[in-house]
């Protein structure tokens, strides 16, 4: 067996040496603590969604719709095509609403889950202050707007112009 033989190292060089390892130490503790945040929701997020996306209780099976004077329940669910039996948590809300905005009676869309199988569909519709009749009835709503009243919605109560 050989001698080991180490070199003694001045205090100035240990000192050195264990600064640069309070620096390093310090820089990784300092990462970590700023980065735990940012791990710890999505390490949560990735767990919400494991489990919410496996339960199958919550798959849509029922959407019920408030505010209608003038829209159909029929006319709404063919424009929001509602993707029945798929995940709550799956459904692209944002697409639904804008394609029920997209409807010329809608003035307002609130979409709201219910848990665990039901979607509300809260509807604020134009209001028509006058009928304007040419080679068909039209609406003339409070905002402006000139809809087109279908002819078994025909609004009675309100003044009519004439061209």
């Amino acid at each position: 067996m050989g001698l080991r033989t180490t070199r003694l190292k001045s205090r100035a060089e240990q000192r050195k040496r264990l600064k640069r390892r309070r620096i390093v130490s310090l820089a990784f503790l300092t990462l970590f603590a700023l980065s735990s945040p940012f791990w710890s929701v999505w390490l949560t997020n990735r767990f919400a969604e494991s489990v919410l996306h496996s339960w199958t209780d919550c798959n849509l099976k029922t959407v019920r719709y408030s505010g209608l004077q003038y829209l159909t329940t029929d006319s709404l669910e063919t424009a929001a095509r509602f993707p029945y039996g798929k995940s709550m948590f799956e459904i692209d809300y944002k697409a639904i609403r804008k394609r029920l905005l997209d409807l010329p009676w809608t003035k307002t869309i609130e979409l709201r889950r219910k848990l665990p199988d039901r979607v509300e569909v809260e509807v604020v519709e134009r209001i028509p202050v006058a009928t304007i009749r040419s080679d068909r009835v039209y609406a003339l709503t409070e905002d402006g707007i000139v809809l087109p009243v279908p002819a078994d919605q025909w609004v009675w109560d309100l003044p009519m112009i004439t061209p």
